[in-house]
């Protein structure tokens, strides 16, 4: 979904991955039109469900290798 949303809102802006960034600062600087507002929320949104995701599978991760260790111990 998080890339989806990249994607759509670079062709909404006209640019390539690697040039949104500095089109969001332009976009924001000369005004945006709803339809960038909303798509840059949208993607916004999806970066912070992919940090919490990535939070969680992490933590997930730890917990799993604590459980060996202490499987191993024992």
């Amino acid at each position: 979904m998080n890339e989806q949303r990249h994607f759509a809102l670079c062709k909404l802006l006209g640019v390539k991955p690697a040039g949104l960034e500095m089109a969001l600062l332009e976009a924001r600087t000369y005004g945006m039109t709803h339809e960038v507002r909303q798509a840059s929320a949208l993607w916004m949104e999806s970066e912070d469900e992919l940090a919490q995701a990535t939070t969680l599978l992490e933590t997930a991760e730890s917990i799993q290798r604590n459980r060996i260790y202490q499987e191993l111990d024992e």
